[in-house]
């Protein structure tokens, strides 16, 4: 099927697109594993697929006829390259897997769009805005990602929708999540938190609301601008609340684990569904019309239009993000810390009863052939080196077990036996 199609299934932004500490990263980052698959954005024939600068390899597809841009594609291995310049590809085609070569800090998918005449001559665009009406790679359209979500939006536990709003706003034109406490205990009422905001006294609302057990509650339409923060953000911003005030601690917060992993469902339904980038963005970077998950002041700090600093210097951002991350890598396989526990065991296994194996047959090879490797003329080809390989015993005139058989066969007069090193 022709259109657009992410490239990394089910991948969230990691680095966003000329963000304020990386003016001049002219794509996007999808961080994942070792492997991924990586998928062609759009229908198109193949420019590049080799070495390049920066990327080690890359690959860049042409999409000029039908979409008026060319796809770039880096960081991969050389053997992991699976197209060729001159190929014709198709939307949802994989074309290599994730590597790390280059100037790379780790596995991840480096990903960039240019508008006419392509990447050579014409000029990069935001790829997360590309996107936003791209489908994942093997369905007919975009799907609601995480678990418990409506096509349109994540599905709350409660529902109070309010008319304290500005209007319908295209949610994928959004450019940060932003976090908020209300000042208020974190076990209270969440249905008198939803029932305040659709009171037109209190003038505030916000698209979701988090209680302390976990419950979600809805108070806005994703795609309705609320009353959460100053107007810059209300209409860029998707706002989420968390029960709790802004001087609670670090410690506090993480007492609440629950809230916590909800927040992160929510963060990880909007970085997917509208491609906001799973990074922690200050004031001066969201000024300078960088992409990511910040506070309440931090908008305040950015466009001055409130006096607000909350979630609070406590507010664990980094756990939030992390199980963020992991719920969307649930989406194809192992989360995160059950990946790394899965590769603890795992080298426990080898280094523990696997190597100890290896060492005692590398110890027989050794007592029968005089070597304990085996030995290449030519590694790619796989040719033998004989002499190597078995040199035999000195013990034994030079000779291999098998070697020392054969000739002791010969001396006793066994018919067929051979002597393999006569005179040794």
């Amino acid at each position: 099927m022709a259109g657009k199609v992410v490239p990394i299934k089910g991948g969230s932004v990691g680095s966003g697109y000329r963000s304020a500490n990386r003016p001049d990263h002219r794509g996007v980052d999808f961080p994942a594993s070792f492997g991924t698959p990586i998928y062609a954005a759009a229908d198109g024939f193949v420019v590049r697929s080799g070495p390049a600068t920066g990327f080690g390899n890359w690959i860049v597809l042409d999409h000029q006829r039908e979409l008026g841009v060319d796809t770039v594609y880096g960081h991969m291995a050389a053997r992991d390259l699976l197209v060729r310049a001159g190929d014709t590809v198709t939307a949802g085609q994989v074309i290599a897997r994730v590597g790390s070569e280059g100037e790379s800090s780790g596995p991840h998918l480096h990903f960039e769009v240019w508008g006419p005449p392509g990447r050579f001559g014409g000029a990069d665009q935001n790829p997360s805005i590309w996107l936003r009406d791209a489908r994942q790679p093997g369905t007919s359209a975009v799907p609601p990602l995480p678990q418990t979500k409506g096509d349109k939006q994540l599905i709350a536990d409660v529902t109070v929708l309010t008319r304290n709003d500005s209007g319908w706003r295209d949610p994928n034109t959004c450019t940060h999540i932003c976090q908020h406490t209300n000042q208020g205990p974190a076990f209270g009422s969440l249905e008198g938190l939803l029932g305040w905001c659709a009171n037109p006294i209190s003038e505030a609302s916000y698209n979701l609301i988090v209680h302390g057990d976990g419950r979600i509650g809805r108070s806005n339409d994703d795609d309705y601008i609320p009353w959460a923060a100053g107007p810059i953000s209300n209409r860029k911003g998707l706002h989420v609340c968390a029960m709790g005030y802004a001087e609670e601690t670090r410690e506090q917060w993480l007492s609440r684990p629950a809230q916590l992993d909800s927040l992160g469902e929510i963060w990880a339904d909007w970085a997917v569904r509208h491609y906001i980038a799973l990074q922690k963005v200050d004031g001066n970077q969201l000024r300078a019309g960088a992409e990511g998950v910040c506070g309440h002041g931090d908008t305040a700090r950015a466009w001055g239009e409130t006096n607000h600093t909350d979630p609070g210097v406590g507010f664990p951002y980094d756990v939030v993000l992390q199980i963020a991350r992991d719920k969307i890598n649930q989406e194809d396989g192992l989360s995160a810390a059950d990946a790394d526990r899965v590769v603890a065991n795992l080298t426990e296994f080898i280094k523990g009863y696997l190597a100890p194996v290896i060492s005692d047959v590398k110890d027989l090879r050794e007592q029968v052939t005089g070597s304990r490797d085996l030995h290449y003329k030519d590694p790619e080809r796989k040719v033998v080196d004989l002499q190597k390989s078995y040199p035999g015993l000195k013990i034994l005139g030079n000779r291999t077990l098998p070697d020392t058989v054969a000739a002791l066969a010969q001396a006793a007069g066994i018919k067929g036996a051979i002597d393999p090193k006569p005179g040794a």
